[in-house]
């Protein structure tokens, strides 16, 4: 999910909620966007995060690639730009 499009057609076809991952790592705005436009309690953003050192970090693509961003600072970080919910995965 990567467009407002791609939301809307989902809710249309019934869902009450959609779920970003690797996209909102990659457009952090597409999280306010969607959520400006549809709703806070409609954007869920799914963190895989994995232990890499003494740190616990965000991975994409189904846990394969690290990212930069340390898991908490991100989860703080959607929650400002205002996701509803936040799916926490560890991928250990």
């Amino acid at each position: 999910i990567s467009e407002i499009s791609d939301v809307d057609n989902l809710l249309k076809a019934g869902a009450d909620k959609i779920s970003i991952n690797s996209s909102a790592v990659k457009n952090p705005d597409l999280i306010k966007t969607f959520a400006d436009k549809f709703g806070s309690q409609c954007v869920v953003v799914a963190i895989d995060s994995k232990q890499f050192g003494d740190e616990d970090y965000v991975f994409v693509n189904g846990g394969r690639i690290k990212t930069e961003f340390k898991t908490h600072d991100w989860a703080k970080k959607v929650e400002e730009l205002g996701a509803g919910e936040i799916l926490l995965t560890s991928m250990d």
